[in-house]
């Protein structure tokens, strides 16, 4: 980034609960300009993209010109030479390279300066900020297999900062198993929680049910999958504490996060430009479309209308609650995390999700269509409590509405829905998945 760039930046994260809509909208068009001006003169692969569909970089004169820039999807990128990927004036031996979780079993590596990665830190420290986390709380993350060797290591400000006792974090490997973590949480005491959702929930559960103390977080923040009111309830209730959404990418950064007043996430339009597309075109206010994102203060790798895989709500702008943010009414999910049957319906988990909820079923706990053929599914559920027959008959004819006559409906009942081997949950599991799918919902909290 240049230095006038990394002034603005700056200058904006510092009166961001004053900024007005059309002074966060000039921002970001005037970081957009950068962004794509500077990856077309330095970055090979993207002049190669632009000068193939005739992309002048001077057009792009705000997000609404992007419309004119090819998308990028997550194989283009990972089909690219490394070395066309990055600016050529960044020393490749003085970046770092950082691994996507790889879910799909194809990470991808993501280089960027010391510089970009200590002002990502910043920007999410401000979302965390406004989601409520203070400087003096103690933090924990749960999380899968923390990544060994992560090259990053903390700035002085940094080393300062937690020397002074402020923004204390502790990483706890879920792997060691549930009870061993809430022995570790009564021992520390957080403040504050960040885990994927149906960990938390697994977690407050099993909290809840061994009728013990000593854990009260008076906050916890989720991402990097769907947080259904059935997860929000059980952490609310397991841990008595408020629950925050956060939505980001590995590739990106902070992305959106929750209203204080409302369930809708506020878009972070001074980190990315994020379109939300239906059959190609702008999503209107309450349509599910594809995400594309372009990222704002990343020029050592840059990512310009990059296809997440992700699948998004859009909400109203400016937010109802008087900020000045773009919003999204939920992250729904992934593009390929649907499934297609043989009498041609496609579900979604938002819809499985909404079936749930009208039909006025408590006693299920957690729950996960899994597609068995072209014209069977299997819907495995957990229980809150014992249902009678006529539940499990309501039960059975709301999935039947769902996926139609001609698909055989099996309904399991298990002790627990398990996650994926990444930690992660799936309300949806198709019968087959693209090649190069990702790791999202994406971004850990």
């Amino acid at each position: 980034m240049d230095e006038r760039g990394r002034l603005a930046t700056l200058g904006l994260l510092a009166s961001l609960g004053r900024a007005s809509r059309d002074q966060i909208a000039a921002f970001r068009d005037a970081q957009l300009r950068r962004v794509v001006g500077l990856a077309h003169e330095r970055v090979p692969y993207y002049r190669a993209l632009f000068d193939r569909h005739g992309v002048r970089p001077g057009r792009i004169k705000s997000a609404r010109d992007l419309i004119h820039v090819p998308e990028t999807s997550r194989s283009d990128v990972q089909a690219a030479e490394a070395g066309a990927l990055l600016a050529r004036d960044v020393d490749a031996g003085q970046v770092l390279a950082l691994r996507t979780a790889g879910s799909s079993g194809r990470p991808l590596v993501l280089r960027r300066t010391r510089g970009e990665e200590r002002l990502r830190s910043a920007l999410r420290l401000r979302a965390f900020l406004d989601l409520g986390v203070r400087a003096g709380d103690r933090q924990v993350s749960l999380s899968v297999a923390p990544r060994p060797g992560d090259p990053r290591r903390p700035h002085r400000l940094q080393r300062l900062v937690r020397a002074a006792g402020l923004f204390r974090r502790r990483s706890l490997d879920v792997g060691r198993g549930l009870p061993a973590i809430l022995d570790e949480l009564r021992r520390f005491r957080p403040d504050v929680l960040f885990a994927y959702p149906s960990m938390l929930a697994r977690a407050a559960r099993l909290y809840a049910d061994d009728g013990s103390a000593g854990i009260r977080p008076r906050l916890a923040i989720c991402g990097s999958e769907i947080l259904t009111p059935a997860l929000r309830g059980q952490i609310e209730a397991g841990f008595e504490t408020t629950v925050r959404n956060w939505y980001g990418a590995h590739e990106i950064g902070l992305i959106a996060s929750q209203c204080p007043r409302s369930d809708l996430l506020h878009v972070a339009e001074h980190n990315a430009v994020v379109e939300v597309l239906r059959d190609g075109r702008p999503a209107v206010e309450g349509e599910s479309g594809e995400v594309i994102v372009t990222a704002l203060h990343t020029f050592a790798m840059p990512f310009i209308r990059y296809r997440l895989g992700d699948l998004a709500t859009l909400g109203p702008t400016p937010c109802p609650c008087g900020a000045p943010w773009p919003t999204l009414l939920a992250v729904d999910g992934r593009t390929w995390e649907v499934v297609t049957l043989a009498n041609g319906r496609v579900i979604h988990p938002v819809e499985i999700n909404r079936a749930i909820q009208n039909a006025g079923m408590p006693w299920v706990r957690q729950y996960q269509l899994t597609q068995l053929a072209p014209d069977a599914v299997e819907f495995r559920i957990s229980l809150r409590a014992t249902p009678d027959p006529a539940a499990l008959g309501g039960l059975r004819n709301a999935l039947g509405e769902l996926v139609g006559p001609e698909t055989r409906v099996e309904i399991r009942v298990v002790p627990d829905v398990e996650p994926e081997p990444n930690g992660k949950f799936r309300v949806v599991r198709p019968l087959a998945e693209p090649a190069g799918s990702g790791d999202g919902p994406h971004g850990r909290p």
